[in-house]
């Protein structure tokens, strides 16, 4: 009895030695997946707390601070504006050139806009200048836009009297692509726009509209920039030269316009003479227009007991006149024939120049 006893009481703690250690198989295998749900559920909770911590963060100050910001807000008027671009010109990029356009005056600045037939990306460039001052910086630059507009800006002078402005496209100053279209000097372009010039004894073309302006107009007042309209003489470029002026009074300025037979590009002077007077700095020169014609301005003499003056005009050969003129009157005016030709004096020789008196009634 007492061996059996003994044999049942052996069988049970083999038992419970088996159900230990299966037991403790159990508890290692769920153990480590025990801890990886403990890892992961702490990996939550810290990044719930750190999402809680940066929310904080970014907003900063309480409730009542930003119902207070928005309580202090106030509405603004604005407007957005956008630059439409317009229809171009239909003749965009025509040899025939052209610009159109004004010039509005501001309290303190001239500004330009218009609108041209040039290739988008033309450079245009501005000047301002007035007669008897050294002008500098008074000018501006603009590119073509596609349809064609352009807008300038240009300070406006401290000066009395006149003010000529002058808007301009020079095909020698622009990019190689644009060569191809005028010629690398301008020599393709066509049209009333189109004026010379002269470049170390090369002649060059440009396209050019002007505007002249009185420095007293005031604020608003608009001024269109003139569209050439050339009428050149059947005698145009002829050795037998003439003139026909006309001189008007414009505030304080003679206004002396002219039409001729002279060549593009020659110089015209123009000067006053008091009688029994000495007088010094009333004077003006221009160069010819492409239809002879030409415009020039001079001061009107503060003078007393004088009920006339005389307006002298002259063409002078010079030694740097265009090498068009050159060929036409001779370096020393020596081709020059017609009434008006006169024998000067100059330094050791004798030249002849085209000289013609106006005699002006003073009021």
């Amino acid at each position: 009895m007492k061996r059996r006893n003994m044999f049942w009481m052996l069988c049970l703690m083999a038992c419970l030695c088996l159900a230990a250690a299966g037991c403790s198989d159990n508890s290692d295998a769920s153990g480590n997946h025990s801890n990886d749900e403990n890892i992961t559920s702490s990996a939550n909770e810290n990044n719930e707390r750190l999402d809680e911590a940066q929310q904080e963060e970014e907003v900063p100050g309480s409730e009542e601070d930003a119902e207070q910001t928005k309580n202090d807000s106030e509405t603004v008027d604005f407007e957005v504006e956008t630059d439409q671009i317009g229809e171009a010109p239909e003749d965009q990029g025509a040899l025939k050139a052209w610009l159109q356009g004004e010039i509005t005056v501001q309290d303190n600045r001239y500004l330009i806009k218009g609108t041209t037939n040039l290739e988008p990306g033309s450079e245009l460039y501005a000047e301002a200048d007035a007669k008897n001052y050294a002008m500098w910086g008074y000018n501006d630059r603009a590119e073509v836009g596609m349809d064609g507009r352009f807008e300038m800006e240009i300070k406006k002078p401290d000066v009395e009297g006149m003010v000529d402005l002058v808007v301009q496209f020079k095909p020698a100053d622009q990019e190689a692509a644009l060569h191809e279209i005028y010629g690398e000097k301008g020599e393709r372009l066509q049209g009333p726009y189109v004026y010379q010039y002269v470049e170390n004894d090369e002649m060059y073309k440009l396209i050019q509209g002007f505007a002249h302006l009185d420095i007293a107009a005031e604020a608003g007042t608009i001024v269109p920039i003139e569209e050439p309209n050339w009428e050149k003489p059947e005698d145009y470029g002829a050795s037998a030269v003439w003139m026909t002026p006309e001189v008007t009074l414009e505030g304080e300025q003679y206004i002396v316009t002219g039409q001729s037979n002279l060549l593009e590009g020659a110089e015209v002077k123009a000067k006053i003479e008091i009688p029994d007077h000495w007088s010094f700095g009333y004077s003006d020169d221009t160069s010819v227009n492409p239809d002879g014609s030409f415009r020039l301005s001079i001061k009107k003499p503060d003078v007393d007991g004088v009920d006339h003056i005389f307006i002298i005009l002259q063409f002078k050969p010079e030694e740097d006149m265009w090498p068009t003129v050159k060929q036409a009157y001779g370096l020393k005016g020596e081709k020059l024939t017609g009434d008006l030709v006169k024998p000067e004096q100059d330094g050791e020789e004798m030249i002849q120049i085209i000289e013609l008196k106006v005699k002006v009634n003073v009021q």
